[in-house]
């Protein structure tokens, strides 16, 4: 399933504690399967509200963006070593748990899925060898977490 390819799983869960408050703990780890690493890894959580939340844990860095009533979370290099899982918990005047979702998702590599490289370019009229530059680059498009 192409759940089965996404190199980054999360859960989310909002609970409430009462009095128009809602605890709300988000976890993720990495399948690092296809790709060593992922960069600048941002989670953007809607908040359905434009209070401010009170984050009690964050690994990685976060902001709260009252114009779009989001919390940013970011990483700047997930592998491995360095949030491999991460968590996030934070709570917010909030009544409606829906209000969390959908949870949008975006990363970049420099390593594709497919591990392939262009080992050499030859001039189609020549067939001689052809000096080249080669970039790769994998990011994700659409990735919702609904």
């Amino acid at each position: 399933s192409p759940d089965d390819l996404a190199p980054i799983r999360i859960n989310c869960w909002p609970e409430e504690e009462g009095r128009g408050q809602m605890n709300v703990s988000i976890e993720f780890s990495t399948e690092l399967r296809f790709v060593k690493n992922l960069h600048n890894v941002q989670i953007r959580i809607p908040l359905g509200t434009s209070a401010s939340p009170n984050v009690v844990n964050a690994d990685g860095q976060y902001k709260h963006v009252s114009a779009s009533s989001e919390l940013l979370w970011e990483m700047d290099l997930v592998d491995d070593r360095s949030f491999a899982s991460a968590s996030l918990e934070f709570s917010i005047a909030q009544r409606d748990a829906d209000a969390f979702f959908p949870i949008q998702v975006s990363f970049s590599s420099e390593q594709l899925f497919c591990d392939m490289d262009v080992i050499e370019v030859v001039g189609v009229g020549s067939n001689e060898t052809v000096d080249y530059g080669l970039s790769k680059s994998l990011s994700s498009e659409d990735y919702l977490i609904g």
